[in-house]
């Protein structure tokens, strides 16, 4: 696949594919551009084989579309898997490869330097799609000392993860992009961040979704 083309590597539009009264797949849409490598995480049962074998045509949509390098997988299937390979779980990937890489995984740590955009689900829906970049800079580790005892310290947006006296860490769960700067008006004596590994955004992520349900 010529990674400057203009058509989409994968195109899904308000997938549901159900299992008698289940949704296995429900009202999914994503984008996946050339020359990415792209993540799709989630649960055991978040729905991403299911997605998979409909991209594959194995499974047949309820509802929605899908294209693969834009063909219809349900009607050009030949011609789609012409253009596709599996790849097994032990593999390498060379600089000189012009392939648009579409991982499904639960190892994401063995991924995290190749992952340019992911799209996270559950329960057969997006709960978040970024760039892995953007991902880092909202999904935090953040550690605040105090001058003086603060007593209860409450961000929105930030998780109290440990407290030792006047040093507290926090984890930014990417809901609140002011979360920081709410927390530098408290005026810490000193604050440091680093960002998450996509496995603990990946954590960080399924979290907050459940905490807003």
């Amino acid at each position: 696949m010529n990674p400057v083309a203009a058509e989409p590597a994968i195109v899904i539009d308000n997938l549901v594919r159900r299992y008698g009264r289940v949704d296995a797949v429900n009202g999914l849409s994503m984008r996946v551009e050339p020359g990415r490598c792209y993540g799709f995480f989630g649960r055991n049962g978040a729905g991403k084989t299911t997605t998979i074998k409909c991209l594959l045509n194995l499974l047949r949509p309820t509802s929605g579309t899908l294209r693969v390098f834009g063909l219809d997988p349900t009607r050009q299937e030949v011609a789609v898997k012409s253009k596709i390979a599996y790849v097994p779980d032990h593999v390498a990937f060379y600089p000189w490869m012009t392939v648009t890489v579409f991982v499904s995984t639960h190892l994401i740590s063995e991924f995290e330097g190749l992952i340019d955009e992911f799209t996270i689900i559950d329960k057969g829906r997006e709960v978040i799609t970024l760039e892995a970049d953007a991902a880092r800079q909202q999904f935090q580790r953040i550690r605040a000392r105090f001058a003086a005892d603060p007593g209860a310290v409450t961000v929105p947006g930030l998780r109290t993860v440990r407290r030792d006296g006047r040093e507290f860490e926090f984890e930014a769960d990417g809901t609140n992009r002011q979360a920081l700067d709410r927390l530098r008006a408290l005026a810490p004596e000193s604050i440091a961040t680093e960002s998450l590994p996509l496995e603990e955004i990946f954590v960080a992520a399924l979290r907050a979704r459940e905490a807003a349900a």
